[in-house]
């Protein structure tokens, strides 16, 4: 999981993980970070890079985490707030920080000398430190002080900054004459013992590693097992062994009272971690990303798993559980499946006890509930954990509830003022100056105040968050309208010098003049477009019409002269009589063509009449349907239509009523023409 820096350069290394408060805590060049030992999920992280070193892992003292590099600074481990800080004058730390007793031990280097500072938080600290005479690597420590060892062979066991007894290594002082050819590891204790690796520096031939025994009260000597592996990382003891391990892949169990090894295994991978002991089980990391488990009595392989895509920095054991440090950017953990909830819930509520305390929300009930969730997962019971894990996020919830809201809040008004104050000329700065009074009140503690801020320059930014959205829609929807005026061959007029001026007031912050200066010309060029486009399609229409009427010899006189008026009041942009006017045009045009088509068929219709009984044709006439006729006809040659279509249907319903005068039940009357049957009633 990659530690979050804040900025895209690539990641520094990571110390080797501890873990305490159920967290795993770790620090990089620039910051110390905690995380949720449950699922790797960041509870805090301090960027402070004078207190922060990956080659200088950190430790925790009761509630406090302690890291250093240049400075040592002490870190409540629920808040990430620095309690205290101690400066390492001319020097910086050089090695694993130890603590014991409410003593904190820094081992550290300045230039070609080093030596080790003790500090003893409190009420007022105090330190004392003991410089020695080449750098120094990681000590050892127990309740009554810490075993030291520098570069040149100089063993110390120092007390409250008293020197209670030292041994040259290199100078043979203890009766052992081929002890300064070996290379010196970090000290190691066992019961009563100072136990020194070493590695042999031969002339030529193979390297063996060696193990050199002290006496922890006086620093007499107590022997040496020269017949062990080569020793390149912090051995842990283990019943009356010390399990060593190398770069070259080589674990093994040395008997440190006796001769040689109990049981000794290769990897085909180099090892890059101390090694560990959990549950009878020895742990290495390799440079592989992998971690192997080793019955730590016979050394059988038991398992071996990928954690990691990088070399291994760090292992560390839990119960029920392994977590793993990468060297570059990451960490990552094994759990029993069976615990996985449990610790989940823990991890959600160890979070909202941080975030509570930081904001000084009252904890001591959610501090007791997660005690009792950190006890029931020490006992293996998991779902008592998780119902103590909800009740302490219940007790703490709300509070919690109003600052996550708050933070969130900050964060979503500071980005929206900062990109309205990128992209325009707004001033945001009333908005951004409440939005970080917010923020310090909620530094302060005073989450209620900060709430409050918060939501009125949030109501502020929506408001101007509003207005400048609505100038960019009104902008935007002018600009494609001018698009589709010029994809439609249709003059925009200074549509785009207006839309110029709006986006000069959307970029000068007046977004309301903006708007209303796109708005109106777009309704503008909208209207022209509609206006145009709808003209158009009716010219289309009306030329239709004109071709079918030059077509059918038919006179449209008054279509044209409507479609005259239309064209002048459109060459002078008047689009709505320009509309009116040739919409008349194309409803007279076309009801003078229908018109003109129905006369000429009644005409025709009429004039082809000629029924086969000649009282029919006869009766018809004296019914006036010749005059009739001749009146369509005559009222057509005028251009008449609408009269010679009522004239040539009153010739036609006289013709009908002539026959059916004779033809009316098969036998008809005729008055002065007698009797006749007709059997044929065709027209």
């Amino acid at each position: 999981m990659d530690d979050p820096r804040g900025d895209s350069s690539l990641q520094t290394n990571l110390s080797s993980p501890i873990r305490s408060h159920r967290s795993i805590i770790y620090t990089t060049e620039k910051a110390v970070v905690v995380r949720g030992s449950s699922d790797g999920a960041l509870i805090w992280r301090k960027e402070s890079p004078q207190h922060c070193n990956p080659d200088t892992a950190p430790t925790v003292a009761e509630n406090t985490i302690v890291t250093a590099d240049k400075r040592v600074a002490g870190w409540d481990i629920s808040t990430g707030d620095r309690k205290w800080e101690v400066e390492l004058p001319g020097a910086s730390a050089a090695a694993q920080i130890k603590n014991s007793n409410g003593s904190i031990y820094v081992p550290y280097a300045g230039g070609l000398n080093g030596g080790v500072i003790s500090i003893t938080p409190g009420e007022k600290i105090t330190t004392w430190s003991v410089s020695m005479d080449h750098a120094v690597s990681s000590g050892a420590v127990d309740n009554t002080g810490i075993y030291i060892i520098d570069d040149d062979g100089l063993l110390r066991h120092i007390s409250n900054g008293e020197v209670i007894w030292e041994i040259y290594m290199s100078g043979n002082s203890f009766g052992s004459p081929d002890i300064a050819g070996y290379e010196v590891q970090a000290p190691i204790l066992t019961d009563n013992e100072v136990v020194i690796p070493g590695i042999e520096i031969p002339s030529e031939g193979t390297r063996r590693g060696a193990i050199f025994r002290f006496d922890q009260d006086d620093g007499d000597y107590l022997g040496a097992n020269r017949d062990v592996p080569v020793i390149q990382f912090d051995g842990v003891v283990y019943n009356d062994t010390i399990i060593v391990a190398n770069e070259s892949g080589v674990i093994a169990s040395v008997d440190y009272q006796g001769y040689g090894t109990d049981w000794e295994r290769s990897l085909d991978q180099s090892i890059t971690t101390d090694p560990i002991v959990v549950d009878k089980t020895v742990i290495v990391g390799t440079g592989d990303g992998i971690i192997y488990g080793f019955n730590a009595d016979d050394g059988n392989t038991l398992w071996d798993y990928q954690v990691l895509n990088e070399r291994i920095s760090g292992v560390i054991g839990g119960q029920d559980s392994i977590y793993t440090g990468g060297f570059y950017n990451s960490i990552g953990g094994i759990h029993d499946s069976q615990t996985v909830s449990a610790r989940s819930e823990f991890q959600n509520s160890l979070r909202q006890l941080h975030t509570g305390k930081t904001y000084g929300i009252d904890t001591a009930k959610a501090t007791a509930k997660l005690s009792e969730a950190s006890e029931s997962l020490s006992n293996r019971e998991y779902e008592a954990a998780i119902e103590h894990a909800k009740e302490a996020r219940e007790v703490i919830g709300n509070g919690v509830s109003i600052v996550r809201e708050t933070q969130d809040t900050i964060r979503s008004v500071r980005q929206s003022a900062n990109t309205i104050g990128n992209q325009t000329s707004y001033n945001t700065a009333e908005t951004l100056t409440k939005i970080n009074k917010a923020e310090t009140e909620l530094q302060n503690r005073n989450v209620q105040a900060a709430n409050e801020l918060a939501l009125e320059a949030e109501s502020e930014i929506k408001n101007i968050e509003s207005e400048f959205k609505n100038a960019t829609t009104e902008i935007d929807n002018l600009n494609q309208s001018i698009s589709e005026a010029r994809e439609k061959n249709i003059t925009v007029t200074n549509a785009t010098s207006t839309l110029t001026t709006a986006r000069d007031q959307l970029q000068n912050g007046a977004f309301n003049e903006a708007t209303r200066t796109a708005n109106n010309s777009r309704v503008e060029l909208s209207m022209r477009i509609e206006y145009i486009e709808r003209y158009r399609n009716k010219r289309q229409e009306l030329t239709e019409s004109f071709e079918t009427a030059s077509n059918e010899a038919i006179n449209v006189t008054e279509g044209e002269k409507l479609y005259t008026q239309a064209s002048q009041n459109f060459s002078q942009q008047d689009y709505e009589n320009a509309n009116d006017k040739i919409s008349q045009a194309v409803n007279v045009t076309q009801n003078t063509i229908e018109n003109a088509q129905i006369a000429t068929q009644l005409i025709k219709k009429v004039e082809g009449f000629s029924p086969i009984q000649p009282f029919v044709q006869t009766l018809a006439k004296n019914m006036g349907s010749q005059d009739h006729l001749t009146t369509a006809k005559e009222a057509y040659n005028n251009a008449q239509y609408a009269k010679a279509v009522e004239s040539a249907e009153a010739a036609r319903s006289a013709q009908r009523n002539a026959r059916i005068i004779v033809l009316a039940g098969g036998v008809s009357t005729v008055s002065g023409y007698g009797y006749y049957r007709y059997n044929d009633r065709s027209s």
